[in-house]
């Protein structure tokens, strides 16, 4: 095939190979959309509930409350959050 007749020839949009985009080409095209629509990116740092220490600490005040009049109150405000938790779905 000559090469004048191969210029004729029309590729399907999908056929052309694109490089991929790479996770941090996505992620900030992602966030320029966000941004686009009047979103603002927030961070957070929060405790991790699963460090040794947290757990630790987290056992010792439970001990330290644990059958107290203030703590039999808290479980049932507690247990009448749970109960309405699933009108929150």
């Amino acid at each position: 095939m000559s090469i004048a007749a191969r210029k004729k020839i029309k590729h399907p949009r999908g056929a052309i190979k694109r490089r991929a985009k790479t996770a941090a080409e996505k992620m900030q095209t992602f966030r320029s959309r966000m941004r686009a629509k009047g979103f603002k990116l927030v961070q957070k740092w929060v405790i991790d509930t699963n460090r040794p220490e947290f757990i630790a600490e987290a056992r010792r005040q439970s001990r330290l409350i644990s059958g107290t009049p203030e703590d039999r109150d808290a479980i049932r405000f507690l247990e009448g959050l749970a109960e309405d938790a699933d009108e929150w779905n």
